[in-house]
Parts: C-alpha cells; structure tokens; sequence
C-alpha cells in the first residue's frame, strides 16, 4: 500500500523579485521574459510593491522591491521616509503593475515636498 501526501496552499500568488537581482522587476514588469525563477510564489494573505527612492540599508535608492506578505493591506498605498509601498489583495500576481500611475505622482510629490522643507528651514 502506498500512501500519497498532497500539499495544498490557500492564499494569494504574488510575484516576489527584486531590481537588485533581475532588471525585469522594474515598471512595467516583465514576468514573462524574467531570467529568475520562481516568479510567483503562493500562500499569501496580500502582495506588496516596494519602490525605494531614498537610500536604506542594502536598498539603493529606484530598487523595486515585489513580495508577498502573510499581513493584511491596510491601504492600496502609503509613503514612508525612504520608499512607497503598494499593497493589493484582490487576484493573484496582482502586485504586478498596480501603481505605475500613481508613483511618477507620489515621487514628484516627495520631490516638492522636500524642497518646501528646505526652503523653510533655511529661513
């Protein structure tokens, strides 16, 4: 008798890579021409883009970062000090393209944002 184990994942696929390694993970992503494998990887609660435009740690500044997360998207974006993060959780490998729109708005908007700074703090 021979007893067959099964392995069944619930949850998302999302498409985890970074620019560091592949240069097909930069906007407009290019999955199926990626040199790396896997692509997409499952059993995820969301999917996430991270685009760093400051420097931080091992992330230069335009790495694009794309991951699965096992935590729940708490907004579709958000900006923090050092990079943006897209969050999605609505199809699978929908971390794909989501915010290419929206960040040329979010970088510009960092851009004069810290140039008003400086402006007043040289005042």
């Amino acid at each position: 008798m021979f007893t067959v184990m099964i392995s069944t994942i619930y949850g998302l696929n999302c498409i985890v890579c970074s620019t560091i390694t592949d240069i097909d993970c930069y906007d407009p992503y290019k999955g199926d021409l990626s040199k790396t494998s896997p692509v997409s990887q499952s059993g995820f609660t969301s999917c996430q883009k991270t685009m760093y435009w400051s420097n931080v740690g091992f992330f230069p500044s335009g790495t694009v970062v794309r991951e699965g997360s096992n935590a729940p998207c708490i907004s579709s974006s958000s900006t923090g000090a050092v990079a943006t993060l897209y969050c999605c959780s609505d199809k699978d490998n929908c971390n794909s393209a989501m915010g290419y729109s929206v960040s040329l708005f979010m970088t510009i908007s960092s851009i004069l944002s810290c140039l008003i700074i400086k402006q007043i703090l040289q005042y």
